[in-house]
């Protein structure tokens, strides 16, 4: 009898071990979005950036403007093809699309369509805004060529403009 105790207490130690524990916290590396707050009045031209993690470009006139995901939009005035200048710095955050017409440059500013007068490349001027022009799924809400866990995204934290890769703890969303 006692040998048969000791078979049946052992059966529920070793099924009570696969069973997970509801206070057991999930610890994993993954995604972490960074935001920023958007007010037309960071929409400015600064000095010339690193290219890092560009995409979509435009030719304008003798300029290449090339995007800067999430960041702004490289000036490279291409009046010498052969020798190429990096000029400005255009700071728009949340962008990934553009196209110019006339002097004015047209761009998603997060949700929001923005015309920038670009006469002087140096010194662009944001002349008109039409809020909400995009839906919520032109927004980043999931980092892009990831599969792993990430922090779920908060739109009202502001619109993701990249993503850090950190330890957390009983993350809610995952993409494969």
């Amino acid at each position: 009898m006692k040998f048969l105790s000791l078979i049946f207490i052992s059966i529920l130690v070793s099924l009570s071990s696969c069973i997970k524990d509801a206070e057991t916290d999930l610890f994993v590396e993954g995604a972490v979005p960074i935001y920023a707050i958007l007010d037309i009045e960071v929409i400015k031209s600064s000095p010339p950036q690193e290219m890092t993690n560009t995409s979509n470009f435009i030719l304008y006139n003798s300029y290449i403007l090339i995007i800067e995901k999430f960041k702004g939009i490289h000036v490279i005035d291409n009046t010498n093809p052969s020798s190429p200048l990096n000029i400005s710095f255009i700071e728009i955050p949340g962008v990934t699309q553009l196209t110019a017409s006339n002097g004015i440059l047209y761009v998603n500013f997060g949700r929001d369509l923005v015309s920038v007068d670009i006469s002087d490349l140096l010194n662009v001027q944001v002349l008109t805004s039409i809020f909400g022009f995009y839906s919520e799924e032109s927004l980043l809400l999931y980092p892009e060529n990831f599969s792993g866990y990430f922090e779920c995204v908060d739109l009202s934290k502001g619109v993701v403009v990249e993503w850090n890769l950190m330890m957390l703890t009983n993350p809610n969303c995952r993409v494969f």
